[in-house]
């Protein structure tokens, strides 16, 4: 009887929880969060920063700009990662706008309350699509684009479901999404025990629970992401957890960690009823990289095996060339080695 009691009160407790928390928030108000008044970036004394807004389907995406002050000299778009936010790119934005580049930072779905999605679906495909789709409203025409973690993913699968999009891509912190989990499943088997997360996070509210805390303030999510860290900023900590502090975002968050396994999509792509969209993305996970790719990766990474980037430099999976890059950070690297990573990018972008 006892071990019967445990097993189903836990998870009942953690439900009443929720539902008091969810209770809670409806009737005392959620935290405030505006990107424009996030000091990471100052809208008002940095005049080549503005924010714009692009409307994809029913959801509207906030897009930071930087513009140079003369004709530019090409156009960058940053992507950035879980569980991170549109200002991710700040430092690089500052870099390459001051070289004459115009400069792009949309923010994923799900990481703002007007892009949440009413179905969860933040699979891979969808986001990617949706990520083709920001492109295609501003209108940018041939781009380089730089993702990190989440925003890597996306990226890659971007760039191979419309190369013609693409002068180059970069992936920060983690290979391609294709790379990442068959490496770890055959070559780098110590990589499924850092990635030991993703399997928790499948299990639905009791991750959102315990992240939020009683309290609300995510104390166990900050020491998780200062690990993270080598050497962290206070104020970028502060911006990721006000925006995930946002109504539904930081389940939006969870939810591309969900999404990873799809029962039906699986159950389809195997006996052959998946829908064609899904048929789509799965045949474009497997094809090749054609456009030039960049990859960084902080050497003292806690989540991601830098071994995993090894094994690219030998593979045929880029059409158009690889090139592997090392920095002494965790696996925040466009934070902690902002010059370095900028330096980095626009050394190869500029023979791209």
């Amino acid at each position: 009887v006892d071990n019967w009691g445990l097993l189903f009160g836990i998870p009942l407790l953690c439900y009443i929880i929720l539902a008091v928390k969810e209770y809670l928030s409806l009737h005392q108000g959620q935290a405030s969060y505006d990107i424009d008044q996030d000091p990471i970036i100052n809208f008002q004394t940095e005049a080549q920063f503005s924010l714009t807004k692009v409307q994809v389907e029913d959801l509207v995406f906030s897009v930071i700009v930087a513009t140079p002050t003369e004709e530019p000299v090409d156009t960058i778009v940053f992507l950035h990662g879980f569980p991170d936010n549109i200002h991710s790119f700040s430092q690089q934005m500052r870099h390459f706008v001051s070289r004459g580049y115009k400069v792009f930072s949309p923010e994923l779905p799900g990481y703002d309350p007007s892009t949440l999605s009413v179905t969860n679906d933040y699979r891979l495909g969808t986001v990617a699509t949706q990520f083709l789709d920001i492109l295609e409203s501003l209108n940018l025409g041939k781009v380089h684009a730089i993702g990190h973690d989440w925003g890597a993913f996306v990226v890659s699968l971007a760039s191979r479901l419309k190369s013609h999009q693409f002068r180059s891509i970069g992936l920060l912190a983690v290979p391609n999404f294709e790379q990442f989990f068959k490496l770890a499943f055959t070559k780098v088997p110590s990589q499924l025990v850092k990635s030991w997360y993703m399997l928790a996070f499948q299990i639905p509210y009791i991750p959102e629970i315990i992240f939020e805390g009683i309290s609300g303030d995510m104390a166990m999510l900050i020491d998780l992401l200062k690990k993270a860290y080598i050497e962290y900023n206070p104020e970028r900590l502060d911006s990721m957890i006000s925006n995930l502090q946002r109504p539904g975002v930081l389940s939006a968050s969870l939810g591309y960690y969900r999404s990873l396994f799809n029962f039906m999509d699986t159950i389809g792509l195997m006996f052959g009823f998946a829908s064609e969209r899904i048929e789509q993305y799965h045949r474009a996970l497997k094809e090749p990289i054609a456009v030039p790719t960049l990859a960084i990766a902080g050497t003292k990474d806690v989540t991601v095996e830098k071994e995993l980037f090894q094994y690219s430099l030998n593979d045929d999976n880029y059409l158009a060339g690889f090139q592997l890059e090392y920095v002494d950070c965790g696996h925040f690297v466009q934070h902690e080695e902002s010059l370095k990573v900028s330096l980095l990018i626009e050394d190869f972008i500029s023979t791209h």
